[in-house]
């Protein structure tokens, strides 16, 4: 389940199990719609959504088993539940499900499907987009830089190690000796660390 992605991205190794013709190994090649696929018993339709079947990057389907995503432009069609304390995904037609929780004003592009919130931090008013496919939430440096100046009381980290280097994780990088990875404290001094991601409190 991708919401902040709008293509269809499915591995090699399903394509080839579902019969589709590929070109040589290391190249992406862009494919027919889906169709006939059901989630439950329940149709969920593919229709004009962009698909690839994905061979680079190669960790994507390989170290993280992913054999294809849910992209945004099909999950716009459908009310869907995220529970992530029950491990449950629920994907129902529209009107199905009955809504649950505080609700908040959210924008959904009618073309991707990408969710847009509005968030506050230190006194700025940020739009962040919805994508519950990235492990980790991403903020513009530009914008951290700027929060980072306003407020230098706030703890704050620099580089992303471990889980939250999402780009370049390598299966043996727990062992790689420490680099230097500093996290500054309140009163101004810096001292290692061994968290993940640029972060804020």
């Amino acid at each position: 389940m991708d919401t902040g992605n709008p293509d269809f991205f499915v591995s090699r190794g399903l394509a080839r199990d579902s019969g589709v013709d590929l070109p040589e190994e290391g190249k992406n090649t862009e494919i027919p719609s889906p169709t006939g696929v059901r989630i439950g018993g329940m149709s969920i339709h593919f229709a004009g959504v962009k698909s690839t079947v994905l061979s680079e990057p190669a960790w994507l389907s390989g170290t993280m088993h992913n054999d294809a995503s849910m992209p945004s432009t099909v999950l716009k069609n459908y009310e869907v539940v995220f529970d992530y304390t029950k491990r449950v995904l629920t994907i129902g037609r529209p009107g199905s499900l009955k809504p649950r929780g505080q609700r908040i004003p959210a924008g959904i592009h009618p073309k991707t499907g990408i969710v847009q919130i509005d968030a506050v931090i230190g006194g700025d008013s940020l739009s962040f987009a919805l994508d519950n496919g990235a492990s980790y939430s991403f903020v513009s440096g530009e914008i951290l830089e700027r929060l980072c100046k306003k407020h230098p009381d706030w703890p704050r980290n620099t580089g992303a190690v471990g889980c939250a280097n999402i780009w370049g994780w390598w299966p043996d990088e727990p062992s790689w000796p420490d680099i230097g990875h500093w996290r500054r404290n309140r009163n101004g001094a810096e001292r290692p660390w061994g968290g993940a991601g640029t972060g804020l409190p």
